[in-house]
């Protein structure tokens, strides 16, 4: 089911890169939360 897929913010992809170094082999999926450029959200790129 979709409710048991983990959802994930990083505000920049350093921080994206450094929890898939720990936890790659944690999940077999995840859901990644981007916001829109035009949001006062920081967000990757």
């Amino acid at each position: 089911m979709i409710s048991e897929i983990p959802e994930y913010y990083f505000e920049r992809d350093v921080e994206w890169y450094d929890w898939l170094q720990s936890n790659h082999d944690k999940f077999k999926a995840v859901l990644l939360i981007f916001y829109k450029l035009e949001t006062a959200m920081p967000t990757m790129r």
